[in-house]
């Protein structure tokens, strides 16, 4: 296997309400593969709205540094609808750290705080294991 030919799969975490406290959920790839993070997809299920405080986001890291991999800032969406992290500017990073074979990637939601934050969402990792 190698990076040029990478197996591609999503992890899935569904439902999140972008005001509730924060949850965390893990997943880790094939036994030993290395990934990267490929894309992030967020689909929303009922309508997202952001205040003017903090939003929603989703931090994609280990149990060391909780954004090694990434962080994912939900847009305002209209339900039924999805945004690609990788077409976002504003709140929205990508890695270019591998994530080591056989490491738990741990993804923690930080609850969006302020007036008139609103929605669920579920969110679509989408890793290129090789």
């Amino acid at each position: 296997m190698s990076y040029s030919n990478p197996i591609t799969l999503t992890h899935s975490i569904t439902a999140i309400t972008l005001q509730a406290a924060t949850a965390t959920f893990a997943f880790r790839g094939p036994k030993g593969l290395q990934g990267r993070i490929r894309d992030v997809i967020m689909r929303c299920t009922t309508t997202v709205v952001i205040g003017v405080t903090v939003r929603g986001i989703l931090n994609i890291g280990n149990a060391t540094t909780a954004n090694l991999y990434g962080v994912a800032a939900c847009p305002a969406l209209t339900a039924p609808s999805a945004a690609a992290q990788s077409d976002l500017n504003s709140g929205s990073v990508l890695s270019t750290t591998v994530i080591d074979a056989d490491t738990v990637v741990l993804c923690a939601t930080v609850a969006a705080t302020g007036a008139s934050n609103a929605g669920v969402v579920t969110y679509d990792i989408l890793v290129d294991w090789f």
